[in-house]
Order: structure tokens, then sequence, then C-alpha cells
């Protein structure tokens, strides 16, 4: 038995008050890629019953089965450890298995244990404690560092980084392919979540604690950033990737992963809080797009119809809870189709910009990953690219009731599909697409 893969997610980066996202840094990546994503399978399509998710098998196990983190917090040299890990235990425990129980219809089962306390002065320090202190049987670790700035070494000094990934997986001899290692810490599968912000030239620990000097309580901000992002990181562990136009450029001139507002594993909504002088923005708990809840096996086959080509077809869709179709596909080649779902602005969703039918491009060619030894972009670097994307509209991917879009296959296509959203019963959208006039 040894270990596999490891696959990298999100770099969110906790500046001052607000979420700002940075560049990954070459040494972020040691932390989570410390080996090459490949697959001895033949068929990497071969477990999908539709035939639509790379390395299903994969992708699938971990949402259909119990899902238990122990919750470590780390100090450094200077820093306090008044924030505990039963006090985190709790506000995880009351906040996210109801909302993952809402997201899979109850296939999801995660649950939260207290692990322990370390010190360490760097975020790898604190991941290796971590790991030499756990007495395992649990599933996954979530470390929620304290450290202070006169703990961090230079690389950390820009900001500080909340990661996830779905670990690694072991060979099984009897079965004769790839599965993932069961119990942290073998599987290394983590979540790190760096709660700082600064008050003046100093910083202090939010989340569970409160700001300093008279700015009063931060409690609001738990239900705000901290548990949107922990569900994001938690999404990167079930091998979600995000989902991002492509089109939107940060300053340096690289690519923005978080621009797609629909979405929990990209910028996801955000509410501000408001107190005295201090005011926080941050991402809330959301609902994800239909294929990530297909490929984390909550979405049933029976659940998915597909366009039947050039015919004129219609098809109803709801969201989330709905007992009939949640994602209808139009399939352009072997891993490379169009998903479309509905969301709607209730429960968890009560916060998304704009309610309809949410079409997404999704491609696992293996170029996407620019990498020669993969076999298909899966998992966490599945591309997940909003349908339409538009400047001043970060929501023209969702088609409202009376709306529509032309798209072909490519961007040059000439054949252009149409797509309608032509009526609404309660939750259900009826969309019609049509085949090119020829």
């Amino acid at each position: 038995m040894r270990n596999f893969q490891t696959a990298l997610r999100g770099l969110v980066v906790l500046t001052g008050l607000s979420i700002a996202i940075l560049p990954t840094p070459a040494s972020a990546l040691s932390l989570t890629d410390r080996v090459v994503l490949q697959s001895a399978d033949p068929d990497p399509y071969a477990a999908d019953p539709l035939g639509l998710v790379a390395h299903y098998g994969l992708t699938s196990s971990r949402g259909t089965a119990p899902d238990r983190f122990e919750v470590w917090v780390c100090a450094g040299v200077h820093g306090s450890l008044d924030l505990t890990p039963e006090n985190v235990t709790g506000l995880l425990n009351s906040e996210l298995p109801p909302y993952y129980s809402w997201l899979s219809e109850g296939r999801y089962a995660l649950s939260f244990v207290p692990g322990g306390s370390v010190r360490a002065n760097s975020q790898q320090g604190c991941l290796d404690s971590v790991s030499s202190r756990s007495t395992g049987g649990n599933h996954a670790a979530i470390v929620v560092s304290t450290l202070h700035v006169a703990d961090l070494h230079v690389a950390d000094a820009a900001g500080v980084l909340s990661q996830g990934g779905p670990g690694s997986s072991c060979w099984d001899d009897v079965a004769s392919h790839w599965l993932w290692c069961d119990f942290y810490p073998e599987n290394q599968r983590w979540v790190w979540m760096g709660w700082f912000t600064t008050v003046g030239v100093r910083w202090t620990p939010i989340g569970l604690s409160s700001i300093e000097d008279g700015i009063g309580s931060l409690d609001a901000l738990d239900a705000l950033d901290v548990i949107g992002t922990v569900a994001h990181e938690i999404g990167h562990t079930l091998s979600w990737p995000h989902s991002f136009t492509g089109t939107t450029m940060r300053e340096d001139g690289t690519i923005d992963e978080y621009d797609n507002p629909m979405d929990v594993m990209s910028d996801g909504p955000t509410a501000t809080y408001k107190d005295n002088r201090v005011t926080v923005s941050g991402r809330v708990l959301a609902g994800t797009h239909a294929l990530n809840r297909y490929a984390a096996g909550w979405i049933q086959s029976d659940q998915v119809e597909f366009y039947p080509w050039d015919d004129l077809s219609l098809h109803a869709i709801g969201p989330v809870g709905s007992p009939g179709t949640q994602m209808v596909i139009m399939k352009w080649s072997t891993g490379v189709f169009e998903s479309m779902g509905v969301r709607v602005q209730k429960s968890y969703d009560s916060l998304i910009q704009k309610e309809g039918v949410e079409i997404y491009r999704i491609d696992q060619s293996a170029s996407e990953c620019d990498n020669p030894y993969v076999d298909a972009c899966w998992g966490s670097r599945r591309r997940t690219k909003p349908a339409l994307s538009g400047k001043d509209d970060p929501v023209l991917h969702v088609r409202g009731l009376g709306e529509g879009v032309y798209w072909g296959e490519s961007e040059t296509d000439p054949d252009r599909y149409e797509l309608n959203v032509i009526e609404r019963y309660g939750d259900t959208f009826i969309i019609e697409i049509a085949p090119p006039r020829r």
C-alpha cells in the first residue's frame, strides 16, 4: 500500500477584516501537492453509470459515508490557546452537519470531534505537529490556527491561508484499484483555517474570540466568513473544484478563481456585518451546482436527463430536494459537456443572487490540467466554468423565466443550440432545447 494522490485546493487569504484572494505561492503548493496526480485505471469513466465523471468511484465514496473530522487548535509561542478544540467543535457541529445534510439530501453524515492543541511557528509546523499527535481513527483533521504574526515565517507574511484537499489514495491489493486511504493521519486529508485580523499594527485571532480595544465582538463572523469558508474547504476534501469564468483577472495578471457568486466553491454569496467601526464581509453558506452534487453521489442517475441530439426537447428540472430530475446534460464528447441545474432562493440558498437554471461547461480533458501524466482532469481539478459570463453580470449563466441562451461546442462553432426557460411551476423550471437551424 502506498500513497497515490494528494490534491491541492483553494487558498483564501484573510487580510484585515475582509477576504482577499492571492495567487498560490510556490511554497504553499508543497503542503498539498506532494505527488503527481495520475491514475492506473484504464478507463477513468468506467465507474460512473452515466459515463460523466472521471474516477466517480473516488469522487462519490466520501460523500456517501460517515465523515468525521478531528478538530485541532495550533498556537505559536507568542499566541494564545484560549480558543479550544471543544468550543470550535461545538460551533462546527451546530452549523455544518445540518447544511451538508440539506445539500446531500441526507446522504452525507458529517461530524466533528475534539482533537487537541499544539504549538508551532509555521503552517507546516502546525500540520506536522497535529499529524504526529493524532491517535487516528477519524477521517480527516481541521486545524485552526491562532498563530501570532510574530510566529510566522517570512513565506507566510503575505497572509494566512485556508486550504483543503481530498488527501491521499491507497492501492487495494485485493480489489486491484485505488481507494481513498481511510483514516487520518495516513490519508493526510485536512482543512487548514488561519483565523486572523489586524487591529492597528497588532494581530489577534478572530472567529470564536472577540476583537479587543473596544471595537466590539465579531461573534456574527462565525455565521459569515468562518463557517462559509470551512464549508468551502470541506468541499475540496470531497474533491470539488472551484467554478470560475477564467476571464476575471487579478492585478498581478493571474486568473481569479473566485468570481462566481452562485457557488460555495467559488466566491459564493456574501453578507456584511457591521459593528461600530468594523465592517466584515464574508462568504455565507450556500449550495453548489448539480454536477458537484452528482459527483459526490447525492444526485442519482435516474435524476439526470440527456439532451437527445438534433431534436427539440423539453426538460423539467428541480432544485436540491426535488424527487425528479435535478440535472440535464448536453454532452459534447467524453468528459466534456454542459450541465444544467436549478437554484431557488430557499433554505441555505436564500441569499443567492438569482433564481433559475444555471449552466456550466464541464471539461475533464487531460489537456485542461496541463499535465502529461493525467488521464483526465478529475476531482478538484475538474474545469468547471459558468457557460456565460459578463463583466457587469456575474450571474449571466443563470437563466430565469423567459430568458434563453445560444451556445455551441466551442465559441466559434457556427451550429448554435438554443435553450429557453419557458415555464415555472413552483420550484420546477421547464426548459426547451432546440437544435441549430440549418
